[in-house]
């Protein structure tokens, strides 16, 4: 198998796993905390929180957009 296959499947495979996770850090940042009634500090725990997993899931998922750009077709 070529080496720029296997790099783009592998970035696919990145992308499609990556990127859905970022999106629920997204919605859990906009929700903030699933309390009934949250008091401000668990907003901000919640929300601190979600920007962390955010920066977890998207720096690679945005290293893996970037390989598959340089070994496209």
């Amino acid at each position: 198998m070529d080496t720029h296959k296997l790099i783009r499947r592998i970035c696919n495979v990145g992308i499609g796993v990556l990127f859905p996770c970022f999106m629920l850090g997204l919605l859990w940042f906009l929700a903030g905390s699933l309390e009934i009634e949250p008091t401000a500090e668990q907003m901000e725990k919640a929300r601190m929180s979600a920007g962390l997993y955010m920066l977890a899931t998207g720096i690679p998922c945005v290293v893996c957009i970037g390989f598959r750009m340089k070994y496209r077709k």
